[in-house]
């Protein structure tokens, strides 16, 4: 079995003119997924490792998968999952070592903000607990810290045409 983009392929069988016979020529052609295809794989991809996006990062993504599949580049399945993925795990990262580390002279308000906001995740967490043996039903909401915001999105994206 042989995948990969049409052009590599029709490559390959003429630098090795006995490769077809051996291969055969059945072919399975899968078209590439659409910008907006592909950020909902982000999306879901996403959802599987307990991390959302709200709507503005959504937008975001959308758009960025969008531009990215009009481009000559685009790999569609190997752009979601080895370049997209990775450089929203990376923005993230990013974002929140800088907001644990601070800039500036009020770095210890941000630590202390952050703290106040684990806090409150624990609080929240404590209470959903409460009501679910109760038997009430919650909503079980996603730490800001796993959450990607627009602008993770941004700087991903960012970072990916910097390349291209």
């Amino acid at each position: 079995v042989m995948c990969g983009p049409e052009e590599a392929v029709e490559r390959i069988f003429a630098s090795h003119a006995g490769l077809r016979q051996v291969i055969g020529s059945r072919r399975l052609r899968l078209p590439a997924w659409s910008g907006e295809q592909a950020a909902q794989v982000v999306r879901a991809e996403i959802g599987l490792h307990k991390r959302a996006m709200p709507e503005e990062a959504l937008g975001a993504l959308v758009r960025g998968c969008v531009q990215l599949a009009d481009g000559p580049a685009w790999s569609s399945a190997r752009d979601v999952f080895d370049v997209i993925l990775p450089a929203l795990y990376m923005a993230q990262a990013k974002r929140r070592a800088g907001a644990l580390q601070g800039a500036g002279p009020d770095a210890s308000s941000q630590r202390l903000a952050l703290r106040m906001r684990k806090r409150q995740e624990i609080a929240l967490v404590s209470t959903e607990s409460q009501a679910s043996r109760k038997g009430r039903r919650t909503v079980k909401r996603p730490e800001p810290a796993l959450m990607y915001t627009a602008e993770d999105v941004e700087a991903a994206f960012a970072d990916i045409r910097m390349t291209r």
